[in-house]
């Protein structure tokens, strides 16, 4: 009896140990299996995921913008700013050296109560030297007189204001009756001239 137990007992050991790598290993696959299978998403929650991925760019990109404008306005700012202030500098830098012609200007005005006939040629004289001292100020600014005397007349620096016959003299500048002036080699102000006209000039011409 002893030694048919103990075959028993020999032939169920091999079968627990089947037994127990099955379950093992049914176990293993299971889990794998599991790991492997992920949840479908919904049309549903596909296009909401899509959504909000969407909306999180428009608002970085929104926030993007507000950072961009916020410096581009700055830098307006400080451009006219500093185009504000060198437009008052280079003002202030005219003005200010005209402060001492005014000056001038102020103490002759003071002498005209002292004026009488003996003195009126040290007064014109006074204020010749201020003049002068005016011309050579603009002078030093770049601004020059045009000139007129015996030039032909020219739209680009002349504006005719009359035109009077005046035979051998056509087209040509008789008088000036208000000067015109350049800063640098740009016009400031046209000179006004009276312009002569030959009424000969366009047969002698044709001949």
């Amino acid at each position: 009896m002893s030694e048919e137990k103990e075959e028993l007992k020999q032939n169920a050991e091999p079968q627990e140990e089947n037994a127990g790598q099955t379950a093992d290993g049914s176990a293993e696959n299971t889990g794998e299996a599991a790991a492997e299978q992920q949840p479908e998403l919904s049309p549903e929650e596909l296009a909401a995921n899509k959504i909000a991925e969407l909306e999180a760019k428009v608002e970085q990109q929104h926030n993007d913008y507000l950072l961009l404008y916020a410096d581009f306005e700055n830098y307006k700012k400080r451009n006219f700013k500093e185009k504000t202030d060198a437009i008052w500098a280079a003002k202030k830098g005219i003005l200010e050296d005209m402060l001492s012609v005014i000056d001038d200007f102020e103490r002759g005005i003071k002498e005209l109560d002292k004026v009488n006939a003996d003195t009126v040629d040290s007064f014109k004289e006074g204020y010749e030297n201020i003049y002068r001292k005016f011309l050579n100020f603009v002078n030093q600014k770049g601004v020059s007189v045009i000139e007129t005397k015996d030039q032909d007349f020219n739209t680009d620096f002349h504006e005719a204001v009359a035109i009077i016959p005046a035979p051998g003299m056509n087209n040509k500048v008789i008088d000036c009756t208000q000067k015109g002036y350049m800063l640098g080699d740009k016009v400031m102000r046209h000179a006004k001239v009276v312009v002569g006209q030959d009424a000969n000039a366009d047969n002698n011409e044709s001949k």
